[in-house]
């Protein structure tokens, strides 16, 4: 028998289970074909969607508070702007996805569309935090309100327990981000400009453990009804012997990079990642603003001395590729990060966070913007994978190696940040970004 996820966001490892003839059938199609099996544990689903619904809002509207300490609207100020944008955008898609359904009647969503339409149109500068506040308050209760009354069955895909409404969480995690990187570039172009604090040169760390993976048949993506498409469906895939970092790359290592030589010599770098970095001048990670003989970081209350055993962050799919290639390894594919952060030798079978079932916490993980930036890597003892690798979610994205299925520009990051939504960490989460972006939170750990 084969044991499908209800969630990405499952708490009690419930499953579905099919007969062995369907095993390699599309799982979407299986459980469409469930009919009534499904019925006992809709009521659970739709606790657990609320849950999960307030607890991604919770984290939204600490955004929201934070971004109206440093900002006013309206305003003509750019990075306000795009923050006012990126909240209509979580309550549009919201209403868009959950609330203008066949679950209410559309004539009782007709005011709604309407002032969403005014916010968002003609432009974010026509409101202010208020009523943005407002405005994710009434699309929140218009979800919550068509999840109540909505039938979760098979009858349609979209609602297809509860598929519309992990839409919505989903989006928003991802637009929560987009937020916090709007607020961290504000924060650095604000510190640029202050008086900075002298910070000493970092002693340099020892050389990272590299971990012997024997590699085997796992599962790669997710297969319950409501999961995202860039997850689904779920495949079996062999992955071959390969050793892993066991802590990502430290802001030390990454200095001893650049002081050797990293940003100028040209054999390390792709060719397009090189032109690229000569046109731009990059000559080290976004995030960071010399200090004295060290660097600091941007936070909201000012400077912040950079650890040298915190992860590097702030840095592009090339400088991370470039790194691996001075320091003769290279970056981990999709499949042995997946490997890395979920397989579990001990009992054969695949967690769906690093740690085990037990939801996200500041114990396990360094999300939700709780600290200044992320934590010395390693630091979160209690979110070690069953492998005994640290930092598999939480702290900093981490670039994988493409793969042919991606597009030329792109690459994928796995495992979120320390401003990642708990409710979008896990061991199938990814994130696509250019392979020029910078300001995604992103660090790296390397493969041989």
């Amino acid at each position: 028998m084969l044991g499908l996820q209800t969630s990405n966001h499952c708490r009690k490892g419930k499953v579905f289970e099919v007969d062995e003839a369907q095993e390699r059938g599309n799982p979407l199609s299986v459980y469409l074909s469930a009919g009534p099996k499904i019925g006992p544990v809709e009521a659970a689903r739709k606790m657990e969607l609320r849950a999960d619904l307030m607890r991604v809002r919770k984290y939204t509207l600490r955004l929201l508070d934070v971004a109206s300490r440093g900002f006013s609207l309206p305003s003509n100020n750019e990075v306000a702007r795009a923050i006012a944008e990126v909240l209509i955008r979580i309550a549009e898609f919201e209403h868009s996805t959950c609330c203008a359904s066949n679950c209410e009647p559309a004539s009782k969503n007709t005011r709604l569309s309407a002032d969403l339409r005014h916010l968002h149109l003609p432009n974010p500068n026509n409101t202010t935090f208020s009523s943005l506040r407002s405005l994710l308050a009434t699309t929140r209760a218009e979800a919550l309100k068509a999840l109540d009354g909505c039938d979760l069955g098979p009858h349609e895909a979209r609602f297809c327990f509860g598929r519309a409404w992990e839409a919505a969480i989903r989006n928003e995690c991802t637009l929560q981000e987009a937020l916090c990187e709007q607020l961290y570039t504000h924060w650095h172009r604000a510190a640029e400009g202050s008086e900075k604090p002298h910070v000493s040169v970092w002693d340099p760390l020892p050389a990272t453990r590299m971990m012997p993976l024997p590699g085997g048949e796992i599962g790669i993506g997710s297969n319950p009804p409501s999961a995202p498409q860039d997850e689904f469906p779920g495949s079996v895939v062999q992955v071959k012997p390969f050793s892993l970092d066991r802590l990502l790359v430290s802001c030390s290592q990454w200095a001893a990079f650049m002081s050797r030589g990293g940003y100028s010599r040209k054999e390390l770098w792709l060719l397009e990642g090189w032109n690229w970095r000569e046109n731009a001048g990059i000559r080290v990670p976004v995030s960071w603003i010399r200090c004295g003989d060290g660097y600091c970081a941007a936070t909201m209350d000012g400077l912040r001395p950079l650890l040298a055993g915190e992860p590097v962050y702030g840095i592009s799919w090339y400088e991370a590729d470039a790194y691996a290639r001075w320091i003769r390894k290279r970056l981990p594919t999709e499949h042995e990060w997946e490997y890395a952060a979920s397989w579990s030798p001990a009992d054969g079978s695949q967690r769906l966070y690093p740690w085990g079932a037990q939801l996200p916490d500041r114990h396990r993980a360094c999300a939700e913007m709780t600290t200044e930036g992320p934590l010395p890597c390693g630091d979160r003892t209690a979110g070690h994978s069953a492998l005994d690798i640290p930092d598999m979610v939480g702290n900093v994205w981490e670039w994988t190696q493409p793969t042919t299925n991606e597009p030329d520009d792109l690459a994928i990051c796995r495992g979120g940040s320390w401003v990642t939504s708990a409710c979008g960490l896990n061991c199938t989460r990814r994130r696509s970004l250019t392979k020029i972006t910078r300001t995604a939170f992103t660090g790296l750990r390397c493969a041989l």
